[in-house]
Order: structure tokens, then sequence, then C-alpha cells
């Protein structure tokens, strides 16, 4: 028997493939369009003192820049004193990542302890600054003296993101801020003794890294006769001091490095100060470095 053969018309075809291109070109459109997310914690290089037993800030507000936006008026602002021109025009530069009061003691993040600041979904571009409103603060002395009048040069501390943080659809990226309490809460008085203190004044430092491609680096701090050593204080540096933390139980934990080669030292009262240079940190990977003081 003859087999019969059957032919698609022309304009089906013509149809068919029209159709498959115009799904393309939607699932195309969808994809681009994704969101990624974007989840913020907070961290701490401690205060070096053993009579604080609380450093707190209140945060009411989480923004972030895209790159490149309003960054010519800002400095131009900045330059006049204009606050309230600057807060104007750049109010639809900033998306809000987090709002709601959040009262943070940020002497319990330390050695790799984070706090959850947002997680949120967020178009896909690369942010370069996030600000930070800051409500109230607050120190609490180990004797049980508070102090809470703070001379605040600005309730918005501004971050910026170097490099700039990329949010691609569908993906998660995590940006890490580093509170410097040490360099942040400046004692007025006298540090030896409780009733010698004063009062602080704040002068935020914080350092924001994208901690999706970053490592740490992980350890111990002994003596000569092999015993751990608690408080010692902790650095990688690379050309300026990048992380700083302070040992417990003889334990520490930077978290938050880029990608790079550091020198790690380590000191404490009566010791000498060591170091171990060449030590190369990866992405999201742990780098082990142990290290070993010798009283002085």
């Amino acid at each position: 028997m003859r087999k019969q053969k059957f032919k698609v018309p022309f304009i089906l075809f013509i149809a068919v493939t029209l159709g498959l291109f115009m799904t393309n070109c939607q699932d195309d459109s969808t994809t681009s369009s994704e969101k990624g997310t974007l989840s913020v914690k907070l961290t701490d290089a401690p205060f070096p003192s053993d009579m604080i037993a609380e450093a707190n800030v209140k945060i009411t507000r989480i923004e972030i820049r895209e790159a490149g936006e309003n960054e010519e008026e800002e400095e131009q602002n900045e330059g006049e004193g204009g606050e309230e021109q600057e807060e104007q025009n750049n109010e639809n530069s900033y998306t809000t990542i987090n709002e709601g009061e959040k009262t943070i003691n940020l002497l319990n993040l330390r050695n790799g302890v984070t706090d959850s600041l947002a997680n949120i979904e967020i178009e896909q571009g690369e942010y370069d600054l996030v600000r930070l409103h800051v409500e109230a603060l607050s120190v609490k002395l180990n004797n049980g003296t508070t102090h809470e009048d703070f001379d605040v040069p600005s309730s918005v501390v501004k971050v910026f993101i170097e490099p700039a943080i990329a949010i691609s659809g569908g993906a998660r990226a995590e940006l890490l801020l580093d509170f410097d309490v040490s360099e942040s809460f400046v004692v007025n008085g006298n540090t030896d003794s409780p009733a010698g203190i004063k009062g602080f004044k704040f002068k935020p430092v914080i350092r924001a890294v994208n901690n999706t491609e970053a490592g740490r680096i992980i350890g111990s701090v002994t003596n000569t006769s092999d015993s751990t050593l608690t408080d010692a204080k902790v650095w990688a540096q690379k050309d300026t001091a990048v992380a700083t933390t302070f040992t417990e139980a003889g334990e520490y934990e930077l978290i938050g490095l880029p990608t790079d080669t550091y020198s790690v030292y380590a000191t404490k009262s009566g010791y000498d100060t060591a170091s171990v240079a060449e030590v190369k940190v990866v992405a999201n990977e742990p780098k082990s470095n142990d290290l070993t003081l010798t009283e002085e």
C-alpha cells in the first residue's frame, strides 16, 4: 500500500514559529525582570574593655541606594551643608529595605556572631550605599551606670559599599555591616575605672562588605605554655586593619573578609604582638590560623 504524506500548510508553519518566538521572548522578559533577594546582617568589632556590659543602638530604618544615583547632588549638598535639600533630592534614590525599631546590643555580636537586619526581595542592579537611621544609643557599664546622653553628629549613618554589591534575578546576596564599637563609641573621661567614664561620643565606623563573596579566618591564640588566652585582640590587615575581634576562651573568628592575602596579628597586655603573614582568604571558605604569644 502506498503511504500518504501529510504536508503542513506554510501559513500554519509560520504561525507556530511566531508563537514559539513570542513565548521565548516572554520568558526572557520574565527572567530579566525577576527580583533578587538581599539579606543584611550586622556584626561587631567589640569594645576592648571589661568595664562595658552593653553598647546598644536602636535602628529605625535601613535604606539602600543603587550605584550612580544622585552621587553628584549628594556631594554638592554635603559641601554646602544643605542637609534638608539633600534629603529632598535623594528621597527617590533609596529603597527602604527595613522599617521598624530594632535595638541591638553590639557587644553580643563578636567572633562570627551576626544579627539579621533585613531580608527582602529587591530590584536587580548594583548598590553602593546603605543608610542606617539611628534613633537612640546607650552604654551600660558593669557597675550598673548607664550613659544615654550622646553627642551624635547625625541620626543618619551612611555606609559606602565598596565594591558595590550586585543583585541578580532569582539569586541571594548578603550584605554584612561590621560595626567597630571601639572606634564608634569614644570615651569621655578616664577609662581606668567606671567612675572615671563621664560619657561617650558617637562617631560611627562601619565596614560594609558583600558577604556572599567573602571568606573568614578562624583560629586560636595561646601562650608558649599552650594555654588559651581570653580577650586577646586579633586583627586582619591589608595596608590598614580590615577586621578586628577579641578571643573568647582562646578562639577567634574574623568574618566578612574580601578575597585577598592578609597579615594576621594578635596581642594582649603583658605579651608581645605575634603575626602571621601571607594568609590567603578565598570566598566562602574558612582559613585556619593559630597564633602564639610570648610574655614580655
